[in-house]
């Protein structure tokens, strides 16, 4: 066993490496995201390892009891790493975007999301003929926007330069407070049509709800105050205020854990709670630490689960379904309420979203906490549930991971000639007060019709006002 730590030790710290060498070229030049690389790499992994002249794990079969081992393993793993990612959405996200960009986000994550969750439920009922209630099972779980497979888009030079930052603010915000809220469609879904269900609803709205808001503010607001008085006091290194912003993600998970409490919704609260006033926003940003730790631990997640994947389960329904939940739950309906969505500014940015709504860690989580809930009864279907989520996300994990560099680049609004850099410099009048500097600066960040070049001509400009006023 101690060998078989070490060989998984070295095969993933190599990865790590190796990939780190040539991480830039996947990302930008070829369009392949850190999951599916990660994920292809633990299937490639399994496979080699099922012949025994390459067999990396010695005396490893993959039989029930070592399954029921995994099964525990991307569980609880899948927890650390979707409430870290959560808390780190609410962490980035602007000063106040909850409540100054409410209605957007009302009509996402209540009648939008409430409708995917229904054509989720309805194709699986309709594909699989399974139970009901296995179906909204399965529509519950894939029904969330991933926050880990969201970030991979959202984050990087590459989003900055073609996604509009209003956009992936909106879609950031959604990924992180719908996995939240998708605990209690999972929780309606294991409910209903138990004899007891009233009992049961109650208990969801005062534990999964207004305890998991109420421990994620509570710690998060007085976490922000301790850390304050601390920097203020001169208390604290800067290594140790950086660490703290990871414990803080991984506290709030074990305590609403042990209170049987929705520990997603928990974690992006506190991260809200934590970074209201912004305080320590630059610094966070300065550090780089989260997207460090979340890389690795990302890695980790998406090599286990590519080597654990089930593919003898495999049916070829899988493939009907994998194509409704990424192109018929959500895109239809972004496309038809786009209008009613300040932050969706047209036809483009509505196709955008509806269809960058990937499925991937959070889906697992729910899957794995279902299960355990409903794997006693008898429900027709119920051995294929976890391998129909697994595949979803894994199909998932390829269309959105290997479409996400074509997509956004079509997606993007249609760049100008180089020389409308220079008209932008004019209209914006540089050569002006620091305020309308820093007016400017928003607007380079915003303006997604330029390219890069366009913003190193702007940029430069900008740098010999200042340094004209210097003089």
């Amino acid at each position: 066993m101690l060998d078989n730590f070490f060989i998984t030790t070295a095969l993933i710290s190599g990865f790590v490496y190796f990939y780190g060498l040539i991480s830039l070229l996947m990302k930008e030049n070829l369009g392949l995201s850190e999951p599916l690389i990660g994920t292809i790499y633990g299937i490639a992994i399994a496979i080699f390892n099922r012949y025994e002249t390459f067999s990396f794990f010695k005396n490893v079969e993959r039989n029930k009891n070592s399954m029921v081992e995994a099964d525990s393993i991307m569980k609880e793993l899948s927890r650390i790493v979707v409430s870290l990612q959560v808390v780190a959405v609410g962490l980035v996200l602007p000063k106040s975007y909850i409540t100054k960009e409410w209605k957007s986000l009302f009509v996402i994550l209540v009648p939008l999301m409430l409708a995917t969750y229904f054509i989720s439920s309805i194709f699986a009922l309709y594909i699989f003929k399974f139970d009901i209630k296995l179906a909204l099972l399965i529509g519950a779980c894939v029904t969330p926007t991933d926050p880990v497979l969201a970030a991979t888009i959202m984050k990087g030079k590459f989003a900055a330069r073609y996604i509009p930052k209003h956009l992936r603010n909106l879609l950031t915000a959604e990924s992180g407070a719908n996995d939240g809220l998708g605990s209690l469609l999972l929780a309606f879904s294991i409910f209903i049509g138990e004899k007891d269900w009233k009992k049961m609803a109650i208990k969801t709205i005062l534990i999964d709800v207004i305890l998991s808001i109420t421990i994620g503010a509570t710690v998060g607001y007085i976490c922000r105050k301790m850390q304050l008085f601390c920097k203020q006091k001169n208390w604290i290194d800067k290594e140790s205020f950086l660490v703290s912003m990871i414990s803080l993600g991984i506290f709030v998970t074990a305590i609403t854990t042990l209170c049987h409490s929705a520990d997603i919704l928990a974690s992006f609260v506190c991260g809200i709670a934590f970074s209201w006033d912004h305080r320590f926003l630059k610094d966070i940003k300065k550090s780089h630490l989260l997207e460090v730790i979340d890389m690795l631990i990302n890695h980790v997640f998406f090599i286990l689960f590519g080597f654990f994947v089930s593919f003898s389960s495999f049916k070829v329904s899988y493939i009907w379904y994998i194509l409704v939940v990424i192109f018929i739950r959500r895109l239809p309906l972004f496309l038809g309420c786009y209008k009613v969505v300040p932050q969706l500014r047209n036809l483009r940015e509505a196709l955008f979203a509806g269809y960058f709504g990937p499925v991937g860690v959070g889906a697992i989580l729910f899957a794995y906490h279902g299960y355990d809930q409903i794997k006693d009864k008898n429900l027709r279907g119920i051995d294929e549930f976890l391998p129909i989520v697994q595949f979803v996300v894994l199909g998932s994990i390829i269309l959105h991971g290997a479409t996400s560099l074509i997509i956004t680049k079509l997606m993007s609004i249609k760049k100008e000639k180089n020389q409308d850099a220079k008209k932008f410099a004019i209209s914006s009048d540089f050569h002006t007060s620091d305020s309308k500097n820093e007016n400017l600066n928003d607007n380079i960040e915003n303006a997604t019709i330029l390219d890069i070049r366009k913003k190193y001509l702007a940029k430069k400009i900008l740098q010999s006002n200042k340094n004209n006023d210097t003089f």
